[in-house]
């Protein structure tokens, strides 16, 4: 769900946080607000290359959809919204449940987990150790 949910206006990481103001409002808005209050504008040089996926996305498939589906930018959003509340939910959910799991930091106790209630999906999702988000978090293990 992370991935689908976009960027977030704002994130705490390594003490710091993280907030972007001006993520709801269109690019050409906040240039044109720019230019017409004579403020410097200044151009990511990377932003123009096709070759990273977000570029190719911006450039060359969004200007296609746009065609196709005019909405599509909010309809977008409206799923990126979605995904990032589920998430959020989601992650509450796994918190409380592992909490229920006793254990120690990397550890779940395999003596309550034999005794704990299926999870409301049914099934239990524990992060693989070949996850790319399990390899970022015990780098330093």
């Amino acid at each position: 769900m992370r991935g689908l949910a976009g960027m977030p206006f704002r994130r705490d990481a390594q003490g710091v946080s993280l907030v972007r103001p001006w993520l709801a409002v269109r690019r050409a808005v906040i240039e044109a607000a720019a230019h017409a209050n004579n403020l410097p504008w200044c151009e990511d040089p990377t932003n123009s290359d096709i070759a990273l996926d977000r570029n190719r996305l911006r450039h060359q498939v969004l200007p296609t959809l746009r065609e196709r589906w005019p909405t599509v930018d909010e309809a977008l959003a409206g799923s990126a919204a979605h995904a990032s509340e589920a998430d959020t939910l989601l992650t509450e959910y796994a918190q409380a449940e592992l909490m229920t799991l006793g254990g120690c930091r990397h550890s779940i106790d395999a003596t309550a987990l034999g005794h704990a209630r299926a999870p409301a999906n049914g099934c239990w999702c524990v992060p693989s150790a070949s996850s790319r988000a399990y390899q970022r978090r015990h780098k330093s293990a």
